[in-house]
């Protein structure tokens, strides 16, 4: 029974064998044999998961049902959708891939290895980190970061773009003790997208190792967040939109859109940001939420030429809502090839030529028969650079 519950809840987080040996400081193989009832778990060891995981005991002994009380460790307020259930695993194959190219082609990116241990809400260290941080990438405390996804994945973290059923923002995944994935929704538009990413950012600096799978929704107000939410919610303000470059904000509309034009954040990120900071009063603050409208005013800032990619994103979200509703739920499903980038492409044809891996392999790696490989290669004109 103890060794099916282990079993159960490790499939259910996603995670190997290998991580739970490495929690309970045993060999994979002794993990192996409690989940086929060949060794049984101790006491202690059911209590060290419960902990680490963040799940009652009751769970081994069949009093909680581990799937609802899932809601709470995804830190989500509802259920996510049975389709995007179903494209976690697949994202997962995707990164794993991703890391199984780069060890093949002895390629080592600049990891990140900072973790900063922070368990309680306090706003002076969140800053102190946030600052440091824009710092360690090369920005001062007053410029717009202005491509953060690929700054991350210069820095080697895997970052996925799916289309998602449900209204998530972004996804914390952990394949295992070293290697971990961020999932941003495709379906958002630009400047959640970049504020989604800063906060999952967050994550990877906070809590990898200790929450392994986290999703985050789309939650307005800050108090309805767990508290790593919170913690990650408030590195992303400051990370984004640094006090200093607010320092001389005067509010009106015009300055608004530039702002979310110049640092890609949301008119909502701004005004509460701008009502933290204590920039505006509450009246202002509600003004602003129920009244002002970004689209109309980014599209005031491209008659001066600056070209808006919100603007272009809302355009599509009017278009897409014309389809039929078959095309509609068929662009939610993955198709895993569109997942992947132009370089991990790129890597995985240069192993192939270098003989590094099979043209089996190389089909596996690309998610296409032998048949559509073969075309692949055909139309090869570019070999990545190492």
């Amino acid at each position: 029974m103890f060794g099916k519950k282990l079993k159960e809840l490790r499939s259910s987080l996603g995670i190997t064998q290998a991580v739970i040996a490495n929690i309970l400081e045993i060999n994979q193989d002794t993990v192996s044999k409690i989940e086929h009832e060949k060794r049984a778990i101790t006491s202690l060891d059911m209590f060290r998961l419960s902990k680490k995981f963040d799940i009652p005991i009751g769970f081994f002994f069949g009093e909680v049902n581990l799937e609802k009380f899932l809601r709470i460790h995804f830190r989500a307020t509802e259920d996510l959708t049975e389709q995007d259930r179903k494209k976690i695993p697949r994202l997962r194959e995707i990164v794993r891939k991703q890391y199984d190219i780069e060890d093949v082609l002895n390629i080592r990116h600049d990891r990140i290895l900072r973790k900063y241990p922070i368990d309680e809400l306090d706003y002076s260290k969140i800053h102190d980190i946030a600052l440091s941080e824009r710092e360690i990438l090369g920005f001062s405390n007053q410029e717009p970061i202005r491509d953060l996804l690929g700054l991350l994945r210069s820095q080697g973290i895997k970052i996925l773009e799916p289309v998602l059923e449900y209204e998530v923002n972004g996804m914390f995944l952990t394949l295992d003790d070293a290697r971990f994935l961020i999932a941003i929704n495709a379906d958002n538009s630009p400047v959640v997208r970049n504020f989604s990413l800063a906060h999952e950012y967050g994550h990877y600096l906070f809590n990898r190792g200790d929450a392994f799978n986290i999703i985050s929704k789309n939650i307005e107000k800050w108090e309805d967040l767990g508290q790593k939410e919170t913690i990650v919610s408030v590195f992303a303000a400051e990370f984004l939109m640094p006090e200093q470059s607010l320092a001389s904000f005067v509010l009106s509309d015009e300055a608004i859109a530039l702002y979310m034009h110049n640092y890609k954040v949301s008119r909502n990120a701004l005004i509460y940001r701008l009502d933290n900071l204590g920039k505006i009063d509450s009246h202002q603050k509600v003004h602003y939420l129920k009244n002002f409208k970004p689209i109309e005013a980014l599209k005031r800032l491209e008659k001066l030429g600056m070209e808006s990619d919100e603007v272009k994103f809302h355009a599509k979200v009017q278009e897409i809502k014309k389809w039929p509703a078959a095309k509609r739920k068929k662009r939610k499903q993955v198709d895993t090839r569109d997942l992947l980038s132009i370089d991990y492409k790129r890597m995985v044809l240069t192993a192939y030529e270098r003989g590094f891996i099979t043209y089996k392999k190389t089909a596996d790696y690309l998610f296409v028969d032998e048949i559509q490989l073969r075309k692949i290669i055909r139309e090869r004109e570019v070999t990545y650079e190492i």
